[in-house]
Formats: C-alpha cells, structure tokens, sequence
C-alpha cells in the first residue's frame, strides 16, 4: 500500500461521510478498493450497512475486521452493538468490557456500556455508566444527561432527575413531560408537551428531521405527543399530531403506523410509509430508500389487506432480523393489524379473520412470535 492509496482512500471516506444510502456505501468501496485492509473503512462501511437494514453484511464486515485487527476499539464497540441488537447481551457486555479496557474515556462508549446494563436490568450500573462519562468531559453532555435522566426515572429517584431536567439549556420538552408523567400524569405531561412545542411541530410534514440519538429531537417529541394522546384516548390532539409525521420524522411515524394499523387505516399506512412495490420510475423522483423496520410495517400492511405477494417482495428487500426486539416489533405491529382488521369488520361468515399472517411474517422471522 503506498501513500498514494492512502490519499485516495482518505479522499473517498470523506465523501462517504457528505452522502448518504447507497452513495456513502460506494465511496466507501472505492476506498477499500485503494486500501483493502483499512480496518477505519471497514467499520464506516459496517455502519452504513446497519443504516440499511443488511445486518448480515454487516455482522460479515465486523467479523472481517476482527480478523484484521482483534483489538480495534471500533471494531470491538460496533461488534458490541450488534451483539446486544440481537439480543445477546452477556457477550454484548464481555465485547464493551474490552472495548472499555482500551478506551475507559470514550464517551460513547459509555452509553453503549449503560445500555447493555439496562437491558440486564441493572439501571443503577447504567447509571454508574453514564455518571463516568460526565466526568470525562463536555462532549456528548446533554445526550448523556438525558440517558442518566430516563434511568433515574427507572430507579424512581424523581426528584434527581428532575433536578437534572432543570440544569438542561435550552431546556428539554421530552424529558421534562416524562418528570410530568411521573408526578402527575399522561394527560398533564400531553397538556405541558402540546402547549410548549414549537407552533411548526403541529403542521402537516412540517417536522424537520434530527439526530437520532437527540432525545429533545422534534421526531422524539412527536413521538411523544402521539404516545400520550393515544393512552388518554384524546382522539383530537392525537389526530393533529398524526398529521405533522412524515418519513423524516421516524420514530414518530414507526408509532403513528401502530395507530394506524390499529384502526385499520392500512392504505394510509403505506402512503405515509411512501414505500411502493413498483419498479422504480426514472422520470419520477423517489423517496429515499426505505429502512428495513419501515418495509416491515408496509409488509405487514399488505398482508392485513390480502396482499401477500407485495408483502413477501418488501421483505425480500431486507435480510431476516434476528434480534428480539424485532421480533416482538413485528408481533405487536401484527397485533395492532388484527385489531385494525376487526374494526373494519374484515372477517369471513364464520366470522374469523381472512388473513393469517404467520406463514409469511412467521417465516421472515424465524420464530413463533407472531399471533394468528
């Protein structure tokens, strides 16, 4: 490898970091092509296979890498990540505990490491975790602070979390509906949540789109809204709240669909989904691709509509997702389904449900999780 590969690689990386989707995967291959054994392309190409649903791929990526480089911190934390998306969350913890080793004042690496506690139910190692990456430095400070805010709420030390609510500037509308709830209530933290957001977040496909990992996001607090109204049962508020979700808002959307599917609105579920089964149309502009979870939804869409042959072409689009909390994703979306398909009072003379969703969802699962 000369210095020469180098340049190119580094060149191409950097493209891949300004893309996005299929563009960002292939400078990414453009620069494993210049240096086929960088470990740092590896992992960036790792994570935007994740991005795409393919987590095969990427678990193949992550395997090579370890190859190459047993010790990469990198390597070792996305390989976390993916262990405790499937579920396997001792194995997640020894690979973090490692990682650890290697960079103790990695903030990120922090959160990773409360999230794996959490999910052993072990919220006051979580908050451990996250009280150590404050203390590394300002980085990350406010996406960790509302990390240890969520787990204090879990231990029910209210008072704690609340405090830390009020430390926050500019000021958390997500968390502080959640120290709301807690003391007073879903309709009170709704009437906080409806009252404070921005006048924007109520229009129709007005929500701009936000990281992620920001639980004060616009997509976060919509997703919040919708949560409330629908355990209140505040039909009005929920309703204006559904119309505001749009593809770049996608937590919202993910439990907007739930709503949906439960009231068996299920051609609205694939027009908000904005994901077709036709042939892509080069004179028309397209969404992007959809994410894996997304085509799940409008898989199960068309299956509580009888149509089993476009649900079985979305789901061929996405390897199998083996992780638990897929699974249970999937099931409850099912669930939601047969609810929707008895509102609308699809059901046959011997009054059971027309579709049966195991052969084709059971199957893409590889397990039993799905209802009948």
């Amino acid at each position: 490898m000369t210095e020469a590969d180098r340049i190119i690689a580094a060149r191409h990386l950097r493209e891949a970091r300004r893309s996005t989707g299929h563009e960002a995967l292939e400078a990414v291959a453009w620069a494993r092509c210049a240096v086929p054994r960088s470990v740092r392309a590896i992992v960036f190409e790792a994570r935007l296979t994740i991005e795409q649903g393919d987590a095969a791929e990427a678990d193949a990526l992550i395997a090579q890498g370890l190859l190459l480089a047993p010790a990469d911190a990198s390597l070792l934390t996305l390989h976390a990540r993916r262990l405790l998306d499937r579920g396997l969350v001792e194995r997640a913890g020894r690979v973090a505990d490692l990682a650890l080793s290697k960079r103790p004042y990695h903030v990120g690496l922090r959160r990773l490491a409360a999230r794996i506690a959490r999910a052993r139910g072990d919220a006051a190692q979580a908050a451990d975790h996250l009280r150590a990456a404050l203390r590394i430095g300002p980085a990350g400070r406010r996406g960790v602070l509302s990390d240890l805010i969520v787990v204090l709420l879990e231990l029910d030390r209210t008072e704690e979390a609340r405090t830390l609510v009020n430390t926050l500037d500019p000021p958390s509308l997500y968390l502080e509906s959640l120290i709301v709830e807690r003391l007073e209530g879903p309709l009170a933290a709704l009437d906080r949540l409806t009252d404070a957001s921005p006048p924007a977040e109520h229009a129709s496909g007005a929500v701009a789109p936000a990281d992620e990992s920001d639980s004060d996001s616009s997509d976060h607090r919509l997703e919040r809204r919708i949560d409330l109204a629908d355990r209140v049962g505040d039909g009005g508020r929920l309703d204006d709240a559904l119309q505001a979700v749009s593809r770049a808002t996608p937590r919202a959307l993910r439990r907007a669909v739930r709503v949906w599917l439960r009231r068996g609105e299920f051609e609205t579920v694939l027009e908000r989904l904005e994901i077709t089964t036709d042939r892509p149309d080069a004179s028309r502009e397209r969404p992007s691709d959809p994410t894996a979870d997304q085509s799940i939804l409008a898989a199960v869409a068309h299956v509580a509509l009888g149509r089993s042959d476009e649900a079985e072409l979305l789901l061929s689009r996405h390897p199998r997702r083996e992780s638990a909390c897929c699974r249970h994703h999937v099931a409850d979306a099912w669930r939601d389904a047969l609810i929707g398909m008895l509102t609308r009072g699809v059901t046959r003379p011997d009054g059971r449900l027309p579709f049966d969703g195991a052969p084709l969802l059971g199957a893409f699962l590889s397990g039993d999780e799905v209802p009948v």
